[in-house]
């Protein structure tokens, strides 16, 4: 499980482009497992600090792909809690939804 004190180092790894498509998937996965901190008081520190990493994996790491590869499964993002904390960030929500939209050969 992540904690708020690993934020940093975790996303870093996640956008690292010299990362392993497996050790990315793992990575978000640890992101999954531990995604009960969408509903604690570290919810702005988390955006704050996964968004970026988010942002570079699904814009410049990683590319649309139909198999079910560690690839293309560190491509899904699930739905966050839509709240006023995430309003601070639909702006650059909104843009990354359309680039994924606009580039995904889907």
């Amino acid at each position: 499980m992540i904690t708020a004190d690993e934020f940093k180092t975790h996303c870093a790894q996640l956008a690292d482009p010299n990362i392993t498509p497996e050790g990315r998937h793992k990575l978000a996965a640890e992101v999954r497992d531990s995604i009960e901190l969408v509903h604690s008081h570290e919810y702005p520190n988390f955006l704050t600090n996964y968004l970026p990493a988010f942002e570079t994996v699904l814009r410049t790491t990683t590319t649309p792909e139909h198999f079910d590869d560690p690839i293309h499964k560190t491509r899904v993002i699930s739905r966050l809690p839509a709240n006023e904390t995430l309003k601070n960030h639909a702006h650059t929500l909104f843009n990354l939804s359309f680039h994924v939209l606009h580039t995904d050969n889907e």
